[in-house]
C-alpha cells in the first residue's frame, strides 16, 4: 500500500485483536510453523487501558508498518475486536480469561460510547443532512458492517446489518446510501482495506431486485483482510437487491495470511473526468479486478 503512494488509508475496523492473545508458535494446516513475537500486553486479553494501548504498540514493532504510518495519514474506524469479538453494550462476558466481565467497562477503557446503537441520533442526523446538502459528484460511506453481504457468526446470528432475510421492515429499510465527500481537487488515491472476515465483493444494489424499493441505487465494495485470517465466500442479503460481480475468497475459514488471500481496495478519483475507479489489489499490490464508474 505504501508503494501505491496513497493520499490516505481508510481502515474499517479490527486494527487490533484485543481479545486474541498470541502464542509463541502456531502450526498451520500444511505443517508449517509460524513463530510470533509476543509482548506482555499481547500475551493476554486486553482489559486495562495500558493493555489496550499495548495492542496498538505491538503493531508498531513491525518495520514495514512503521514506514507506512510515517508517510500515510489514516482514518480508523472501530469494529469489534478493539474491545471483544461481537461485543454489545450491556454484555457480561462468560469468558474465564477476563477478570473484568462487564463489556461496558472494557469499552470505556478502550474508548467506546455504550449509549450508542449502530447509529446514534447525532450521527444519523449528520449522515442524512450531509447527503441532502452535499453537491459532491461522489458520496461514499465507510461502513464495517456490510448491507448486502451476510457475514455469519453462529447458525442463528449474523455480524452486522445484513441478516440474511429479505424483509422490507426493520432498520435496514431505513438505511440510505452515501456520506458526503468533497469534490476532488486532484487525482486522489484512497485505500479501503476492510475487516478480516471480508472477501472482496462488488454488489450494485438496485430497487428492481430488492425487497426495499425506496432508495437510490448504489454500489457496495468490500475488501480485506489486510493481514489476518481470511473468510468467505458469503451469501447476499436480498433486502437491497445486490448482485455479486467479483470475489476472491479462500478455500476455508481462518485461512492463514501465508496462503495469500490478503487484499486492499483502492479508489482513484480523476479530477478532470470525475471518473471513480475501484480496484482490488493483493498483498503485493497486483490488481485482481477493477471497475470504473462514470460520474
Amino acid at each position: 500500500m505504501r508503494r501505491r503512494r496513497p493520499d490516505f488509508l481508510l481502515h474499517s475496523g479490527d486494527a487490533v485483536y484485543a481479545d486474541e492473545p498470541l502464542t509463541g508458535t502456531v502450526t498451520l494446516p500444511d505443517g508449517r510453523v509460524r513463530r510470533n513475537l509476543v509482548t506482555e500486553e499481547k500475551s493476554k486479553v486486553a482489559e486495562t487501558l495500558r493493555e489496550h494501548r499495548g495492542q496498538y504498540a505491538y503493531n508498531l514493532l513491525d518495520d514495514a508498518y512503521r514506514r507506512f504510518v510515517a508517510e500515510v495519514p489514516q482514518i480508523n474506524q472501530w469494529d469489534d475486536h478493539e474491545v471483544a469479538d461481537n461485543w454489545y453494550p450491556g454484555e457480561i462476558l462468560d469468558d474465564p480469561r477476563y477478570t473484568e466481565k462487564r463489556v461496558d467497562v472494557l469499552a470505556a477503557r478502550a474508548h467506546a460510547d455504550p449509549a450508542r446503537g449502530l447509529l446514534g441520533a447525532a450521527q444519523r442526523a449528520w449522515l442524512i443532512n450531509g447527503l441532502r446538502e452535499s453537491r459532491a459528484t461522489w458520496k461514499v460511506i465507510a461502513n464495517d458492517t456490510p448491507l448486502g453481504l451476510v457475514v455469519p457468526d453462529r447458525p442463528a446470528a449474523q455480524e452486522g446489518v445484513a441478516q440474511r432475510d429479505p424483509g422490507a421492515q426493520g432498520p435496514r429499510a431505513r438505511v440510505r446510501s452515501g456520506a458526503s465527500v468533497g469534490p476532488p481537487a486532484r487525482r486522489d488515491r484512497h485505500r479501503v482495506p476492510d475487516r478480516r472476515r471480508a472477501l472482496h465483493r462488488r454488489a450494485p444494489l438496485r430497487p428492481a431486485r430488492a425487497a426495499v424499493q425506496d432508495f437510490t441505487p448504489f454500489w457496495e465494495f468490500v475488501s480485506g483482510p489486510a493481514h489476518a485470517g481470511a473468510f468467505g465466500p458469503f451469501p447476499l442479503d436480498r433486502t437491497f437487491g445486490p448482485r455479486a460481480v467479483f470475489q476472491h475468497a479462500p478455500p476455508a475459514p481462518f485461512t492463514s495470511p501465508a496462503v495469500g488471500f490478503q487484499h486492499f481496495g483502492e479508489v482513484e478519483i480523476d479530477a478532470e473526468t470525475r471518473e471513480f475507479k475501484v480496484s482490488l489489489r493483493d498483498r503485493d499490490g497486483v490488481n485482481l479486478w477493477s471497475v470504473t464508474l462514470p460520474p
